[in-house]
């Protein structure tokens, strides 16, 4: 259990009282964080506190590179702009405020750029999204589309791939080039407890046992 946001009145109570309270019960240890300048981090939000109203900022841990898929990766161009895609969504459905909005929309310029996609894709992106989001609010109904699956190899699958255009299925490409597939250990091994499945470990000096399980390649 993690990331809880408590919000209490300090006329009856603190937030060593609650932390008392909460770790009797099946002996947590929870650690929190407490707000600082009316300013606390809670997820990828900064709220700060007003007497009548609650302000939100974008807030990224330092810790964060902002890398995404580079643009020059053999990877489908609908992989590479997912997490502008995100960056997006965030942007304009998450209430911050619009200082904060126009930060972002720079920020994403900068992550763009240092991840050497250009910058017009995102613009194009960012007016096809306001688009569709215009549309379903006209629009209350929603239809699904079936998802077809194609493994993505290389830019020759697209010729395959506009044979569907017309028939109103939904492309899905799986990429192969990933960092699994680079590291993951493809060697046989012939300790059983190294093996994918359900393994079972009997003590030598009693009959107690212990039953796991392992996903391991």
């Amino acid at each position: 259990m993690e990331d809880m946001l408590i919000i209490f009145d300090i006329k009856r109570t603190n937030e060593n009282q609650i932390c008392t309270y909460l770790n009797s019960f099946h002996k947590l240890e929870l650690k929190p964080t407490q707000e600082t300048n009316v300013l606390i981090n809670y997820l990828d939000l900064t709220i700060n506190r007003h007497p009548d109203h609650n302000a939100l900022e974008t807030y990224r841990k330092p810790t964060n590179t902002n890398t995404t898929i580079h643009y020059t990766s053999n990877h489908p161009m609908e992989h590479k702009i997912v997490a502008y895609r995100y960056l997006i969504n965030r942007i304009n459905t998450v209430g911050i405020t619009n200082i904060n909005k126009k930060q972002e929309l720079n920020n994403k310029t900068i992550i763009a750029k240092n991840n050497a996609l250009p910058t017009h894709i995102t613009r194009q992106l960012y007016d096809t999204m306001a688009h569709k989001r215009q549309i379903r609010s006209n629009n209350t109904q929603t239809q699904r589309k079936t998802s077809v699956t194609f493994t993505y190899h290389s830019t020759l699958i697209r010729k395959v791939t506009n044979i569907f255009k017309l028939t109103g299925l939904s492309i899905v490409y799986r990429a192969i080039n990933t960092l699994f597939n680079r590291l993951k250990n493809t060697k046989e091994t012939q300790d059983e407890v190294q093996k994918s499945g359900i393994y079972k470990l009997t003590r030598r000096t009693c009959n107690s046992a212990y039953t796991g399980q392992t996903g391991k390649v």
